[in-house]
């Protein structure tokens, strides 16, 4: 499937520490890649596991471990064999187990959201509170750039697949790209009216006590248009100008949006150049 040309990513202003990312994001040019247990679908790294074979849980942490070495080019340090081997194989029930891994996969991935429609109602009404919010279009080509330059997984971002039943990953068989797409890119079809499209990180063992690797800094040019909420307050409008203005952002296109009959339509857009 070809990568969208320009993606997007919905944003609410009603906190001030969603006001703060939205400004971080605009002005400081970051994006933040949180843990896949902190999204809002409870269904998120959700599977089913052959556990008839012997030494599972090994198998498990140890393909996310050669994974992350791969991007890094160390193992993870204590190695996960080292703690999973702590676990009797009597005791590793199928729940146990696969609490282990994920959590392992929350502490090891990010997840940065993004999807291909600036004009999804249901999005402006679940990530832009009811409207009020905005949505960031991205240059693709730029926003993979930055991608590649942080601690990106794939070089591209990966379109979520949306399917009926629950995956099944079978890590004695498949290849560790196939188990990873399972585990991070299937979401159920009740949220295919999303279009998402992820970029994932991954974690830096390098550096095990810091977080900053979940932090990656766009390229001059990874935003070119905000779309603003077609009930946005105009307090929150003038704050986004002085944002821009500011930091001398003018060449960012502000398209104002509104409600035709049951769609959402661009009527102005405008630079403060």
């Amino acid at each position: 499937m070809q990568v969208p040309r320009k993606l997007f990513k919905y944003r609410s202003l009603a906190s001030e520490s969603q006001l703060n990312f939205v400004r971080r994001l605009l002005c400081e040019h970051e994006i933040y890649f949180a843990s896949p247990s902190s999204l809002n679908d409870p269904g998120e790294m959700m599977w089913e596991y052959d556990f008839s074979m012997p030494n599972t849980l090994t198998r498990l942490t140890g393909w996310i471990s050669r994974l992350v070495a791969r991007r890094s080019g160390r193992l993870l340090t204590p190695s996960p064999l080292s703690w999973s081997s702590r676990i009797r194989p009597r005791s590793a029930q199928k729940e146990k187990m696969m609490t282990v891994v994920r959590q392992k996969m929350d502490e090891w991935f990010g997840v940065f959201s993004t999807t291909e429609d600036p004009l999804g109602m249901e999005m402006w009404s679940y990530y832009a509170d009811d409207h009020r919010g905005l949505c960031v279009q991205f240059d693709t080509a730029h926003l993979i750039e930055s991608y590649r330059e942080g601690r990106g997984l794939a070089n591209t971002p990966i379109p979520v697949k949306y399917v009926t039943g629950v995956p099944a990953i079978k890590c004695y068989i498949e290849p560790v790209e196939i188990q990873l797409e399972k585990a991070l890119f299937v979401k159920s079809s009740h949220w295919a009216h999303e279009r998402e499209w992820r970029f994932i990180a991954t974690y830096n063992s390098a550096n095990p006590d810091s977080t900053s690797w979940r932090v990656v800094r766009l390229r001059p040019g990874s935003v070119d248009a905000v779309y603003l909420g077609c009930r946005m307050s105009p307090e929150h409008r003038a704050m986004v100008d002085g944002w821009l203005r500011s930091y001398g952002l003018s060449s960012i296109r502000l398209v104002s949006l509104r409600k035709e009959g049951y769609s959402l339509r661009p009527y102005n857009e405008e630079t403060l150049g």
